[in-house]
């Protein structure tokens, strides 16, 4: 099914180096055999302007890049309006490209269009990773949604697709080389001298519990913390205060080292050797506590990772889960005393096979399947007895 077809991939982000969902499905899939074609959200610029290109290093994939007659805040006052020129230049894509569109994929929960009519393809897919703030326009009608937990699949339940399904986060090639090179390792663990716990991701964002994790560094002199991510030291547009401040703290404790925004390569390096890995989210706008990529990436080192709950690995019994910031801090202290019982050979097994389970291609494996059903299903429908 996901063999030799056209593919366009619908992304809320543009192309870069820093690889998320949307960028690693597009690669696995050309992989596959298939022709991808990615297209960007519009530029922001009155331009008829479109390009199509070919990446330079993958093959079979091309970056589309465009831009509108009229501006983006046309979308929210005049939408009929910017839905004839986004329309319009759609047409003018698809005349670029030259070949027949076999699927949409379409990764914006945004609904930046409206209706899939406009690409006349045979399979169209949403594929929200993320929760959304609008429903699905009455004319957008997908044939099958996925997503990465039950509650974003239960926020699109006014739509009458009996095809729905969960797919989880994938992991990317370069922490799915660490699970696989840790698994066939032979050693025992050995903890380090000095403990080290590490964070990923963004430390600028509004739902990690400051409190929390400031309540553990303060209270763990002899553990060394490292953050791996993007942060600010002074207040930015569309930055909380909470956020700097927070920052401005971590750099005052001699056991943190803030790395900043660092090269997925250069972080699998310096993860590979440490004890904990952990995170503490709360509830906030945008964050539903159902599920983060984060937890496949930490879980890749085979190492023990305390963080608050997700209702997606509720049951899975993979990290040390804690409901409140008080239950995280004492998970935290025990952990650190009982490192050697949380970090076996045996539990690290058991994480690393759950992660190389979970890879992108793995992920792809178990779409293509459902998709086959799917067209089996229609097909028996539409045959005559």
């Amino acid at each position: 099914m996901l063999q030799g077809k056209n593919i366009l991939i619908i992304s809320p982000e543009p192309w870069s180096d820093m690889h998320i969902s949307k960028h690693h499905y597009a690669i696995e899939l050309t992989i596959r055999g298939n022709f991808v074609f990615f297209l960007n959200p519009v530029k922001n610029t009155p331009s008829l302007s479109i390009k199509i290109h070919p990446h330079f290093k993958v093959k079979n994939l091309f970056l589309i890049s465009f831009s509108c007659i009229i501006t983006y805040r046309a979308k929210f006052h005049f939408r009929w309006l910017f839905n004839l020129f986004l329309h319009t230049q759609i047409r003018r894509i698809l005349h670029k490209i030259g070949r027949k569109i076999d699927i949409v994929w379409d990764f914006d929960r945004g609904h930046l269009y409206q209706d899939y009519s406009i690409f006349r393809s045979e399979l169209n897919i949403f594929h929200p990773v993320d929760q959304g703030s609008e429903t699905l326009p009455p004319q957008k009608r997908p044939d099958v949604i996925f997503s990465v937990s039950s509650e974003i699949l239960d926020f699109y339940s006014q739509f009458t697709t009996p095809h729905k399904y969960f797919i989880n986060h994938g992991l990317g090639d370069v922490f799915a080389e660490l699970a696989k090179q840790r698994l066939e390792e032979e050693y025992t663990y050995e903890p380090n001298e000095k403990l080290e716990a590490a964070y990923i991701g963004n430390l600028m964002i509004p739902y990690i519990g400051h409190n929390a994790i400031l309540n553990v560094i303060q209270n763990h002199t002899d553990v060394i913390f490292h953050f791996f991510g993007p942060y600010s030291l002074k207040l930015e547009k569309n930055l909380t205060l909470c956020a700097v401040n927070f920052i401005n703290k971590l750099n005052s404790f001699p056991n943190v080292h803030l790395h900043g925004l660092t090269k997925k390569q250069d972080i699998v390096a310096k993860i590979r050797s440490a004890d904990i890995l952990f995170f503490y989210y709360h509830s906030a706008p945008g964050y539903n506590s159902d599920n983060t990529h984060k937890i496949l990436e930490y879980l890749s080192t085979g190492r023990i990772v305390i963080g608050s709950v997700l209702s997606s690995y509720r049951n899975l019994n993979l990290y040390q889960q804690a409901n409140t910031e008080e239950e995280w801090i004492a998970i935290f202290a025990k952990t650190v005393k009982q490192i050697g019982k949380h970090n076996t050979i045996e539990q690290q097994h058991k994480r690393l096979k759950f992660v190389l389970e979970n890879t992108y291609n793995a992920q792809l494996t178990k779409i293509n399947e459902i998709l086959l059903n799917i067209h089996n299903i229609k097909q028996k429908k539409g045959t005559c007895k």
